[in-house]
This record gives C-alpha cells, sequence and structure tokens, in this order.
C-alpha cells in the first residue's frame, strides 16, 4: 500500500512512524517556492551601519515572540528588529507593550505579495520558533538570498549552521552575539544568502516540485499501487 505526504512540517517523524508502524512507502515531497517571486533584489534598502534583522511571526509564544520581547531590550544600537507578524491589532499594540520601542518596528499581516519586499529589506532572517521543522517563510527568506538565524531543534534543514545561516543555542546572550558578529561581517552574511539561494533553487523550487512529482506518479503507476 501507498501513502504519499506532502508540505508536513514534521515530515521526518512522519516518515519514521509510516515505513516503522504501518510498513509504507514513503516518498517526501517538500514545499515548492515560486523562486522567480522569492529573489533576491538589491533595493538599496540595505544599510551597512546597521544591521536589520527580520521576523516573520504569527502572536504565538511557540514562534518565539517572548524571546523577540527580550531581545529589544538588549539590542545595541546598529541592530533593528523588524517584525511582521500576523495578529490582531490589539494582539500587536500589547506585544509592542514588552519591547523596548527604539529597537523594534513591527508591521502588521504582510500581504503575501509584499513579504519578497520585506523580506529583501533585512540582512538577515530570524526565525525564533520553538518547534521542530523549519517552515515556508524561512525557505523563501533562503530565496531572496537571505541568511537564516534559528535555535536548535531537530532537523532545521535547508538551514545549515556556518554555511546557510547559524543555528544557536536558546541563550540571549549567545542569540545577542551572533548578531553582533553579523553586524560586523556583511561580506559572510553575504556569502551564506548566495549559498542558500543555490540550495533552494537546487531542491525546493516549482521545476525540481514538478520533476519530483513526476517521478513519484511515473513510479506509482510502473509498480501498479
Amino acid at each position: 500500500s501507498l501513502e504519499v505526504f506532502r508540505n508536513y512540517p514534521n515530515y521526518q517523524h512522519v516518515t519514521k512512524w509510516v515505513s516503522s508502524e504501518r510498513n509504507k512507502q514513503v516518498w517526501y515531497v517538500p514545499n515548492a517556492i515560486d523562486t522567480d517571486l522569492f529573489r533576491p533584489i538589491h533595493n538599496g534598502l540595505i544599510n551597512n551601519s546597521q544591521l536589520n534583522a527580520g521576523l516573520v511571526c504569527r502572536n504565538d509564544v511557540l514562534h518565539g515572540i517572548e524571546i523577540a520581547a527580550q531581545l529589544t531590550h538588549v539590542l545595541p544600537e546598529n541592530i533593528k528588529l523588524n517584525i511582521a507578524m500576523a495578529a490582531t491589532r490589539e494582539e500587536i499594540n500589547n506585544f509592542k507593550l514588552k519591547c523596548n520601542p527604539k529597537n523594534v518596528n513591527v508591521v502588521e499581516n504582510v500581504e503575501q505579495s509584499k513579504m519578497p519586499e520585506f523580506i529583501n529589506s533585512q540582512d538577515i532572517m530570524l526565525n525564533l520558533r520553538l518547534q521542530e521543522g523549519i517552515g515556508r517563510t524561512t525557505i523563501e527568506a533562503m530565496a531572496c538570498g537571505k541568511p537564516i538565524l534559528m535555535l536548535p531543534m531537530g532537523d532545521r534543514y535547508p538551514l545549515m549552521d556556518g554555511k546557510t545561516g547559524f543555528i544557536v543555542k536558546n541563550d540571549m546572550s549567545e542569540i545577542l552575539n551572533s548578531l553582533k558578529n553579523a553586524a560586523g561581517d556583511k561580506a559572510t552574511l553575504e556569502r551564506m544568502g548566495q549559498e542558500a539561494r543555490r540550495v533552494i533553487e537546487k531542491e525546493f523550487s516549482n521545476t525540481v516540485f514538478g520533476e519530483r512529482m513526476d517521478k513519484i506518479y511515473t513510479s506509482i503507476i510502473n509498480k501498479g499501487f
């Protein structure tokens, strides 16, 4: 028998369960990204004297909003946290009350069509989620050529520490030091961003998705499932 799982955030756990408990064949097909829409854009918004760190999240503790609020109180003047938050106006106002307003800019409910512009105005993208997996927005950010900073929890691929971004211990001083180092070495951020884009084009683009699905269905037909 056959089951095909698609776009499941913790696919590795599903794969192990289906393979061992259900004795079924599994094909993993990752989220497909429109790499023409999500691409590097040199829009002139990057400021070499300041590090813009972006975060796209919901109003959810598991998305790291409490960590983000704490971070705003320790950031130096040359690092700005820019947050695109999906939440109600009341929730966003309550979140702002927890932050140092000098170090944060919160944009509410950014439309998907505007997300490439938001991402491309950042030097680095943060994903502070306290769950396994990586999330579609992070894949989109990598497609835009942005390095990622995440906390260690399970498989974070295609984020690779030191290659396409940073995996940093869930400790405020560790996160802060990583951002300070990034602010002082934008050449490394640029290199990581280029590698991130390359990985997404190779493994997560719409073209690759189509090719993988074609192979899966051809295999299904040939095996007579």
